[in-house]
């Protein structure tokens, strides 16, 4: 290592890469999740455990994993976001990962993000793809090529950015500062400043990820307090018109959207025999393919027409 390399950010970084993964009271998902990250975590990087001094089994289950567990902390922490901050702030890692106790990071796909980061020191935050699921619903957290991603701060709000995704450069906090922890929308927060604060925020067509969305998850159990931090957001990094659009003329143009078709599929389906049953249950066919309560319309989460094993091509949309 030559004098100029030794005085780099980068120099001082033991690890490669910190993993942080948080719980609190879910010994039954740390297990699995623990088991599944032996193929996750290298010999060269650090897996940090966040508990928010949980009342079940788990230390005793952290204690069973001490060949990929470097640290454990259990003490109590404000909320989530809090506790991937103490993480950030005692990692030693070129690269963060922060995880959940019921995500699966898949590490082939990890690897290939690393590697990508690596050829691509101007990048500080790494927004990969992968599967959200809702019940039985799966949708990609995907953004098809062309969309220079991360160029504006708009592109949160039409793209969405799940956190699950993120790949931090460590050095790039210095920048873009920790987590807010008082935002339930913490990590659309997170890449909403640093896209203003001028750090590289890329979307890679990575598949990284699969994010279930269950009872427990903040969009399902907070949801008002979901959409209004989300909305204060969309005022404080957005133009006015940009927020009209979002909050009113956008749904309302898919209020008529989704009236008319279910009209006109209606209309047109009762030209042939049929039953009203039938015609119902087309209704319910309708709905779910446009925003109904069976499917998730969330914005930057959609299916992509092209199968699935073409779109994951590594480069950046």
């Amino acid at each position: 290592m030559t004098l100029s390399e030794k005085r780099t950010f980068d120099a001082y970084s033991s690890k490669r890469i910190s993993f942080i993964l948080i719980t609190k009271n879910r010994a039954e998902y740390l297990q699995k999740t623990l088991e599944l990250h032996r193929e996750l975590v290298h010999p060269d990087d650090e897996l940090i455990v966040i508990d928010g001094l949980s009342s079940d089994n788990t230390a005793g289950i952290v204690s069973g994993y001490p060949d990929i567990v470097d640290v454990f902390i259990s003490e109590p922490d404000k909320n989530a976001t809090h506790a991937v901050n103490k993480g950030i702030v005692i990692s030693r890692g070129r690269y963060i990962k922060h995880l959940a106790d019921d995500d699966v990071i898949y590490p082939e796909a990890m690897e290939q993000a690393i590697e990508t980061l690596e050829k691509h020191p101007e990048v500080d935050l790494l927004v990969c793809g992968g599967i959200r699921q809702v019940g039985e619903h799966s949708s990609a957290v995907y953004i098809p090529p062309g969309v220079n991603y991360g160029n504006n701060t708009r592109d949160v709000f039409k793209h969405g950015a799940c956190g699950t995704g993120f790949v931090i450069r460590r050095s790039s906090l210095a920048k873009i500062d920790l987590f807010y922890q008082d935002n339930l929308v913490s990590d659309n927060e997170f890449a909403l400043r640093a896209i203003s604060r001028g750090a590289n925020v890329k979307f890679c067509r990575i598949n990284l990820f699969h994010h279930p969305i269950i009872s427990h998850s903040v969009t399902a159990s907070h949801h008002r307090g979901w959409e209004r931090d989300r909305n204060r957001l969309l005022r404080q990094y957005c133009s006015f018109w940009f927020y009209c659009w979002y909050r009113w003329l956008r749904p309302l143009r898919w209020y008529y959207v989704t009236r008319w078709l279910n009209r006109s599929l209606v209309t047109a389906f009762f030209k042939v025999p049929g039953t009203l049953g039938a015609a119902r249950a087309l209704r319910k066919i309708v709905r779910s393919a446009t925003g109904g309560t069976q499917t998730t319309q969330t914005v930057g989460v959609r299916m992509p027409e092209e199968p699935l094993c073409n779109i994951w091509d590594g480069g950046f949309s």
